[in-house]
């Protein structure tokens, strides 16, 4: 797998910081409130860390859903996030240009073979992505539009 191994969470807080600032700002584009807390994460290899979460509320001051961080020892990704909502969750990964990849080395007399899947296609960039289904395997890098359709479908909120 082509995933950066984690020895400590803190280029996983860095991408958090970012990937946070930029669904504050989507939220609040589209009137809807944002309180920021911490939790803690607990991971078998990192120990446990505080890292931010993100609330979601209407502009009455309702929850709509959640933004949490999972953690940064993800396998195949370098973090998790995920977006719960009353109805649903959907789940973002942080994956480097390409995704996670699987090599498969088939060796007959002296030649070797190495064919390598990519486990999600359409990964042009590093970046949050959602992952539409695992049959499709098609990812799609976390956008304003992109969030707010995700938030919708977790939650009541509908977009103006």
């Amino acid at each position: 797998m082509n995933s950066v191994i984690q020895e400590n969470p803190s280029s996983f807080l860095a991408s958090l910081d970012t990937i946070f600032a930029n669904i504050e700002k989507w939220a609040t584009s589209a009137g809807l409130k944002v309180v920021k807390s911490k939790i803690s994460i607990t991971e078998e290899k990192l120990g446990t860390y505080s890292a931010p979460k993100l609330s979601i509320l209407n502009s009455s001051g309702s929850e709509l859903a959640e933004v949490i961080p999972v953690g940064a020892w993800i396998l195949g990704a370098n973090g998790r996030i995920d977006i719960k909502g009353v109805y649903d969750k959907v789940i973002l990964v942080d994956l480097n240009i390409g995704g996670p990849t699987m090599a498969t080395t088939v060796t007959v007399g002296d030649h070797k073979k190495v064919h390598t899947r990519h486990f999600y296609r359409g990964i042009d960039e590093a970046g949050w992505y959602w992952i539409e289904n695992k049959v499709s395997g098609k990812g799609h890098k976390l956008t304003s539009e992109l969030f707010l359709e995700l938030l919708a479908e977790v939650s009541d909120y509908e977009r103006q």
